[in-house]
């Protein structure tokens, strides 16, 4: 049973009750005003003859007519207590009425995609957002245009929300975004940027797709160097590029908008693998030209890590093997090193980093086929 203060009128045995529906399983009582508010079949019905007392509904079942009530007496609830209409999807919820939550959840995407109106969203909470703009359904939609709820969203209760807003902004696929629609929202929604982690997040999103975007209202600077191939490694909300060809590290801080150049690598290679670690970046493996003259590259097994205390990069132990385009990332207390190919061909193996000897050991686990790892993501 439903405790609404309006749900009296709506019960099997209320004296208000004047209309009697015939079901497929069953029947129900209830009232013909309350129906002919809202339901234009019955309203029809009436309008012919005001005197009917039962009405057949025989493809309905119970449990259809269940759900349609609850549905009407929610409305009527919140109508009557002035309450907005965006309440009921969080008051289903709370108080399981998991069929009409469904209900209500399908209404509201049905009038998003009528009039995708980002401020439609107010006053949900946080759980109802993402049950409505679920992934299946939020992909189908424009990710521009979700884009503009969450940030409109965060707005309406900015300091209680903004805790959630860099999961809702990892939700959305920058692919389908144009760089330029990005800029101007961030542009007109600055405070976004006090949020921790959500600059970095933007920058290291949109710089692989080739774009540069200034968070913040002064100007950004260009690159110290002309890059082809390099690796980004995100550590304490700051982005460390580690060129290919480069010696110098480049450090990008996006709430300044500066570069900065850092120490230089001991081993000066291409294809290395690295990887934020405990505060640090490891870096691992790659290949040194050999012959300047046939452009030869063999790969080598040294390995440094650059501590940011210090600005700068110390030797670690080696590889047990020469190693090029492996990728590693951290897991928990360890680095994971994957695959990776040199002189015998392309590996399998994976190799774990311990932290406390600073040496590699290979794992008894390997990767399923041999083939070239292109990319790593710990999820």
């Amino acid at each position: 049973m439903i405790y609404f203060p309006y749900l009296n009128s709506l019960m099997t045995n209320n004296r208000y009750n004047d209309l009697k529906v015939n079901l497929k399983d069953g029947f129900v009582m209830t009232s013909k005003f309350l129906m002919h508010a809202h339901n234009r079949y019955l309203r029809r019905i009436f309008d012919a003859d005001p005197d009917v007392e039962v009405v057949d509904c025989e493809l309905l079942s119970l449990r259809d007519m269940t759900v349609y009530i609850q549905y009407m007496s929610i409305l009527s609830y919140f109508y009557e207590s002035g309450i907005s209409a965006a309440r009921m999807l969080a008051h289903a919820r709370e108080k399981s009425y998991h069929e009409l939550y469904r209900e209500l959840i399908d209404e509201t995407r049905d009038s998003f995609d009528a009039d995708p109106d980002e401020n439609q969203f107010h006053l949900i909470d946080y759980t109802t957002l993402l049950d409505i703009l679920d992934d299946e359904y939020a992909a189908t939609k424009s990710q521009g245009a979700i884009l503009k709820v969450y940030i409109n969203w965060l707005n309406y209760d900015f300091h209680k929300r903004n805790s959630f807003f860099l999961k809702l902004l990892k939700r959305i696929n920058f692919r389908f975004v144009s760089c330029r629609d990005i800029k101007e929202m961030l542009d007109q929604n600055k405070r976004l940027f006090e949020i921790d982690d959500v600059a970095v997040y933007i920058f290291k999103t949109l710089f692989k797709r080739g774009f540069s975007i200034n968070p913040n209202s002064k100007p950004t600077e260009i690159l110290m160097h002309s890059l082809v191939s390099f690796m980004s490694v995100q550590q304490n909300n700051a982005v460390y590029i580690v060129g290919d060809d480069i010696v110098p590290t480049s450090r990008f801080d996006p709430r300044e908008g500066l570069w900065e150049r850092c120490g230089s690598v001991l081993f000066n290679s291409y294809t290395s693998a690295a990887c934020a670690f405990n505060g640090a970046i490891l870096k691992a493996g790659g290949c040194i030209q050999w012959n300047d003259e046939n452009h030869d590259f063999v790969p080598h097994v040294n390995c440094e890590m650059f501590e940011v205390r210090t600005n700068g990069w110390r030797e670690v132990g080696a590889l047990p093997v020469p190693l090029r385009d492996s990728k590693c990332c951290q897991v928990e207390s360890t680095v994971q090193l994957f695959g990776g190919s040199n002189d015998l061909g392309t590996s399998s193996n994976i190799y774990t980093f311990n932290e406390s000897t600073e040496t590699w050991s290979l794992s008894e686990i390997a990767t399923p086929t041999e083939y070239e790892i292109l990319s790593l993501n710990l999820i």
